[in-house]
């Protein structure tokens, strides 16, 4: 029973550690100026349009519950109340990382903002591959996607996914040329996001495998 209990708790612990690097590594790439993944740029935007009334985590937040609520009235199960904490969490996380603790980090040297970039192009999907391995709770924008794939019939979670990104990348376009006439946080960066962040949750998916099962191995071993 104890056992269990602290594999309980060391999976908590593991989870929140998942979101620190996920935001960690969004507000880096909010920084390095390259552009930010759809719903990330939708929230900068959003901040951007209220002059920081509404925070960048705020914002996320917000977009996190409306899908959740769709979700819900979809599913109609608790478990996936359980959505609840990462999305509370994360826009927590990203606000804190933007606001308090990067507030005065403001890279100006490209060749600098490009590594910034680079690190968080492998960080981002670092801490969502570890919020997937845990499975404490269901990935709301993955939730949502599934319900898309019923409604439309598809069986096809990657074509189905992509839509909702460029519907997202859409949205942020909307808000940045509502605000000021440019695209803002919608950029280069933006697409590069797009493209390899899957294939990168899969390497990271494969070596983490890889690490537990050496792990169990090791355990077993004792």
């Amino acid at each position: 029973m104890n056992n269990r209990y602290l594999n309980l708790f060391l999976k908590i612990f593991v989870y929140i550690f998942g979101i620190f690097v996920l935001s960690f590594a969004a507000v880096l790439i909010i920084r390095s100026g390259f552009g930010s993944g759809g719903w990330d740029a939708f929230n900068v935007n959003v901040s951007l349009l209220t002059n920081g009334k509404i925070t960048v985590g705020m914002s996320s937040m917000m977009v996190g519950l409306t899908f959740l609520i769709i979700v819900l009235s979809f599913r109609r199960k608790l478990k996936y109340l359980f959505s609840l904490f990462p999305i509370l969490f994360t826009g927590s996380f990203i606000d804190l990382w933007n606001l308090v603790l990067l507030k005065n980090f403001n890279p100006t040297n490209v060749y600098l903002k490009t590594l910034i970039f680079i690190i968080a192009l492998f960080l981002l999907p670092l801490g969502l591959t570890i919020l997937i391995k845990t499975n404490l709770s269901p990935m709301v924008y993955d939730e949502f996607t599934f319900i898309l794939m019923d409604v439309f019939k598809s069986n096809s979670f990657a074509k189905v996914r992509i839509a909702f990104e460029a519907f997202a990348i859409l949205m942020a376009i909307f808000i940045g040329l509502l605000h000021n006439g440019k695209f803002n946080e919608v950029s280069v960066g933006t697409f590069i996001l797009s493209f390899l962040l899957g294939p990168i949750i899969s390497m990271w998916s494969n070596i983490l495998d890889k690490f537990i099962i050496k792990l169990n191995i090791e355990k077993s071993l004792d």
